[in-house]
């Protein structure tokens, strides 16, 4: 998905493994990102991110992918 190019594969994972925290100072949304996968760290987070990974692959190849069921 990334062309073969080692700084494209950060951005996918970035586009991908996003979740939203509050801000403690201002109490506003904010994005958090995953730069590194080693830092996927919950079950949770785990299971989001390869739905949206999936999900993404599946957009990207559609004769290659295998058929995309939402929350699996």
């Amino acid at each position: 998905m990334a062309g073969g190019k080692e700084e494209g594969v950060g951005e996918i994972l970035k586009t991908n493994s996003f979740f939203t925290v509050k801000d403690k100072d201002t109490g506003k949304d904010a994005e958090k990102f995953v730069m590194d996968i080693k830092h996927l760290t919950t079950p949770k987070w785990i299971a989001s991110t390869y739905g949206r990974m999936k999900k993404a692959y599946q957009e990207a190849y559609p004769d290659e992918a295998l058929p995309f069921e939402e929350g699996k």
